[in-house]
């Protein structure tokens, strides 16, 4: 289960939390810190209850880049390829095929009672 030990730093006490994810010869340490003792003891509570219930908390998961993630998640999705083709529209320069342009952006900006504002 989870752990809690009291780090003196410079800038005062620090308080870990600290736990092990997964089994035998694939588990990992993984750690916490927080300055106040109650949120360590609350958080090491989250911990051991998802535990007991067999999910997993791997705080490592949590930095994994946006990218990956979306990436992953739409690779998991059924999506047709003719679906996946309409969706591709934009290049990754930014430029998009068949998507209207705001006018703003191609035409100079007028008010009334006064010549063109460029």
């Amino acid at each position: 289960m989870a752990h809690i030990q009291k780090i003196p730093t410079d800038y005062g006490t620090r308080y870990e939390v600290r736990w092990m994810v997964g089994h035998g010869p694939t588990a990992r340490k993984q750690q916490r810190s927080f300055r106040i003792k109650k949120e360590a003891q609350q958080f090491k509570t989250l911990i051991e209850g998802d535990a007991l219930r067999g999910e997993v908390a791997d705080i490592s998961a949590a930095r994994r880049p946006f990218r990956e993630f979306a990436e992953s998640y739409l690779r998991s999705l059924e999506i047709k390829d003719r679906t996946r083709k309409g969706s591709a529209r934009c290049s990754t320069s930014g430029s998009c095929r068949g998507s209207a342009t705001p006018r703003s952006a191609t035409s100079p900006r007028r008010t009334p009672g006064s010549s063109v504002i460029t």
